[in-house]
């Protein structure tokens, strides 16, 4: 490694080199955590990533030239921690519910505020810390997924539907289904139709990869004796 790279590293003070370097690297794991998120088409990609963790670092740098310039008394931390409060405002925009009730996007909210703190790390020269930072963030997001399905904890949140050419349902003997199945059940809603006397009955649900819907379907169908079985992603 070279000299000047290194004195850059090691050093505390901030100088131009040394906020190009810290700005280069926080655009770098930005875009590096971003990408996996854009190939997975979550609303918060490789351009939201790399500006949140841009502007992390940024503000860190700021904070603490204006702390070393101004102010010995100031703490450079009382810029940098509304950066808490910006980035948790612009993660809740990347959750949202869905029509099934479901509660999507909470990973990449996830994602979005530890990328903000890695730019602070990055900002007050903590290089290190932010590499380990930054490519554990990246194994959770990219790799923890597989080996949840490798273990068979892996579940995919879909919505059941049950339809029965008569109004008396027993719930009980479709969630004895469900459970034994390991399938858990998020919610249940009921509806009747009393001129064509039939009944719906709609569960949202977390079905594991495992599971074979064609054994499902048939049990519920033998057990409950409905006439109409879907489910679909939600």
């Amino acid at each position: 490694m070279k000299d000047w790279l290194v004195e850059i590293i090691k050093s505390e003070e901030i100088t131009l080199s040394t906020t190009i370097f810290r700005m280069l690297l926080s655009f770098f794991l930005g875009c590096l955590v971003g990408f996996e998120r854009q190939l997975r088409n979550h609303a918060a990609g490789v351009r939201t990533f790399a500006l949140i963790c841009l502007a992390s670092t940024l503000i860190m740098i700021v904070s603490i030239y204006v702390s070393n310039s101004y102010s010995l008394t100031s703490d450079p931390a009382r810029i940098a921690a509304q950066v808490v409060t910006g980035v948790g405002f612009l993660g809740a925009g990347v959750i949202f519910q869905n029509k099934g009730g479901v509660i999507r996007g909470l990973t990449t909210a996830a994602g979005i505020f530890m990328m903000a703190g890695i730019g602070l790390t990055i900002g007050v020269g903590l290089y290190t810390l932010a590499l380990i930072s930054s490519f554990m963030l990246l194994f959770i997001l990219s790799s923890l997924e597989r080996i949840e399905s490798k273990m068979q904890l892996d579940t995919s949140r879909k919505k059941l539907l049950i339809q029965f050419n008569h109004i008396d349902m027993e719930l009980t003997s479709i969630e004895k289904i469900l459970k034994e199945n390991n399938i858990f059940i998020f919610s249940t809603s009921i509806s009747e139709n009393f001129e064509t006397n039939t009944g719906t009955a709609t569960f949202m649900i977390a079905v594991p990869s495992r599971v074979s819907l064609t054994a499902l379907f048939n049990k519920l169908r033998q057990t409950t004796g409905a006439f109409f079985i879907s489910l679909e992603s939600i």
